[in-house]
């Protein structure tokens, strides 16, 4: 920070994820609100994905959410990360299934990142009827691993 690098979003993504793989998770969520207004999808995604790995999945999604807000384009890894929390709240699937509809409305739903997130998390919640519908689209996920 003293030297002005903060401000460079490369190096702030990879602090975030420096932080969290130090366990100072506290550290990683200050150099992600001291990032500039310009943050791209790599920092926001950087805090979901520190967010999920340390469980704290209700946070997972309220970043998701201020994510839309500030209009930062969402990519597939963001989604997996996200779907990975939805597959860990206890709420029948629900935030999984808005999830999906967000990933559908922005052309995401068949990146196999998304599609291997939305097999587990439909899974699961013992949606199988769900979990086979995603994986077996366009029967491309046959003969890739979740």
């Amino acid at each position: 920070m003293k030297s002005g690098y903060s401000n460079d979003l490369f190096v702030s993504s990879s602090l975030i994820s420096f932080y969290r793989k130090i366990g100072c998770i506290k550290d990683g969520n200050l150099v992600f609100n001291g990032t500039s207004s310009r943050r791209n999808v790599v920092v926001w995604t950087a805090r979901i994905s520190n967010n999920s790995k340390e469980e704290n999945f209700s946070q997972v999604l309220d970043v998701f959410k201020a994510m839309g807000k500030e209009d930062v384009r969402k990519y597939s890894f963001t989604f997996s990360s996200v779907l990975c929390a939805c597959a860990n709240i206890s709420d029948d699937g629900i935030c999984g299934e808005q999830v999906h509809a967000n990933a559908i409305k922005l052309g995401l739903a068949s990146k196999s990142y998304v599609r291997c997130g939305l097999v587990n998390m439909y899974g699961k919640f013992g949606l199988i009827k769900d979990a086979k519908r995603v994986f077996n689209v366009n029967g491309s996920m046959r003969n890739r691993v979740c």
